[in-house]
């Protein structure tokens, strides 16, 4: 009986970390929600930490330095939606009629 409730216990501690781990407290006052220009922002509110960083909780967001992707995910460039590989090809296309 007391090996069961122990496995209930040990179920229950993994269950709520696993569902801490996936919770994310959203900071309403975190610079990325305060203006349009998170870093002008930033820079008026917060002496000494000019950039807005989105990865950064400490300081509303708010950083010394300017965040760049290789620290910060959430700054990773969007995958180009543009039809690249269309023009690359109708470009061959045309170079291959011509002659």
């Amino acid at each position: 009986m007391i090996r069961k409730a122990h496995r209930h216990l040990e179920v229950a501690l993994v269950l709520t970390a696993l569902l801490a781990a996936g919770c994310r407290a959203e900071n309403l006052d975190h610079c990325v929600h305060r203006a349009e220009d998170a870093d002008a922002w930033c820079s008026v509110n917060h002496s000494g930490t000019p950039y807005c960083s989105p990865c950064a909780a400490m300081h509303n967001g708010c950083v010394a330095e300017a965040p760049s992707p290789d620290e910060c995910a959430l700054l990773s460039p969007e995958p180009e939606t543009t039809s690249a590989s269309a023009s690359s090809s109708s470009s061959s296309g045309t170079s291959s009629t011509s002659g």
